[in-house]
């Protein structure tokens, strides 16, 4: 990685893994500038996940669409922004589990994200469902 500031190389002083949402911290120091840059690597889960819906067709899975459907769940909250973003980590961590060879169907992804709302925030769980269930 270069420094933001200069452009130089960086190297790595410090690196933590971030279990509950499957990620690397990793604090860097500029070589050249001396400038101090943290960064967090994540999983593109669009290329390494396909959703199939009931009919059998395959599409990316995409965080930020979850993350959106989540957040229209949430919007009577006054920390909706931040809620959602524990929310959203919470139910990718739980749907890494469901994968099968990569794939996990649409009906799991609402499930799962339904069941986390039900614990969090049950009116925005009855919003979730009204939504997103036939």
């Amino acid at each position: 990685m270069v420094c933001v500031y200069c452009s130089s190389k960086t190297e790595i002083i410090n690196t933590r893994h971030q279990s509950r949402t499957n990620s690397t911290w990793r604090r860097r120091k500029c070589l050249r500038c001396g400038a101090l840059i943290t960064s967090i690597e994540q999983a593109d889960y669009a290329k390494l996940w396909v959703i199939s819906d009931n009919k059998g067709k395959l599409k990316p899975f995409k965080r930020d669409k979850l993350f959106v459907s989540i957040f229209n769940s949430l919007r009577h909250r006054n920390t909706a922004l931040s809620d959602c973003e524990g929310l959203t980590a919470t139910v990718i961590s739980k749907l890494s589990k469901l994968l099968t060879k990569g794939q996990i169907s649409k009906e799991e992804i609402v499930n799962t994200t339904l069941t986390c709302l039900k614990h969090f925030d049950k009116a925005a769980a009855v919003q979730y469902k009204a939504y997103h269930t036939s």
